[in-house]
């Protein structure tokens, strides 16, 4: 009566795993009759025998485990000091490559973390202070409200593409992005605006701007109609901001996310 070969449940998905060579090896060992079991061989080569029921050979990096117990040779696949050492690293590399695919997704389409920079929205957010931006708005081309504050690229002469979304979380860390401005909407598309004796007039309406550090000292001399698919923004420290009424409307897909926590 000849010994029947058993794979358990881990040698069967182990199989699966292993590379061509040593998959054709093990299929191989487990193809040929064991010689009485008295002294096993592989190969020519005799198993190392742990105990009278438990040999083992190695095959490649891999340890067979095999259980001699009523003429049934049950088989175990074992990786090795090395082997689990490689599959801890490819398991860390893979969850560190999810996370960061994941957190690139939502930074660059859902929220993003930014630090104010200066003082062109005095008093409303103080330099260096953290903020959470949503990105939806952007995701989505949707127009801001009035009084939204936002996240501009005020490189309103040079048109912006999925690609400069993508590529901005990673010029992040390599360098200080300073055509990203931090401003307040003041006009959307279709929106006449004045500006006289320090006051903005939307539309005919002066504009009660609670928020503001101090009136306009250099308000501009002329009427401004806030173009489609654009918006207005100005700065709350209005005498220290560099926004519209310099670098003119904000085309709509400039406009990179609205805050909407402060920390």
């Amino acid at each position: 009566m000849g010994w029947k070969v058993q794979l358990s449940d881990q040698a069967v998905k182990a199989l699966k795993k292993l590379d061509r060579v040593n998959r054709e090896m093990i299929v191989a060992y487990l193809e040929q009759r064991i010689d009485g079991c008295s002294n096993p061989r592989l190969y020519g080569k005799p198993l190392k025998k742990d105990s009278d029921t438990v040999w083992r050979y190695t095959v490649g990096q891999y340890r067979l485990i095999c259980e001699l117990d009523n003429m049934i040779i049950t088989v175990y696949v074992h990786g090795g000091i090395l082997m689990n050492l490689i599959k801890t690293i490819q398991d860390w590399a893979y969850s560190l490559a999810i996370s960061l695919a994941l957190a690139l997704f939502i930074n660059i389409f859902i929220a993003q973390h930014i630090v104010v920079e200066g003082h062109s929205m005095d008093p409303t957010l103080q330099n260096h202070q953290h903020l959470v931006v949503s990105k939806l708005s952007h995701s989505i081309k949707q127009i801001p409200d009035y009084g939204d504050i936002v996240i501009i690229d005020s490189r309103v002469n040079r048109e912006r593409s999925l690609k400069d979304d993508l590529a901005e979380p990673v010029n992040k860390f390599i360098s200080q992005q300073d055509y990203v401005f931090i401003k307040r909407v003041i006009g959307k598309p279709g929106d006449v605006l004045e500006f006289n004796h320090g006051n903005v007039v939307r539309n005919g309406i002066k504009l009660d701007e609670t928020y503001i550090l101090e009136p306009m000292k250099y308000p501009l001399d002329r009427k401004v109609v806030v173009p489609n698919n654009s918006v207005f923004v100005m700065g709350d420290n209005r005498n220290n901001s560099m926004d519209s009424r310099i670098i003119g409307n904000i085309p709509l897909d400039h406009v990179l996310g609205k805050v909407f926590i402060k920390l």
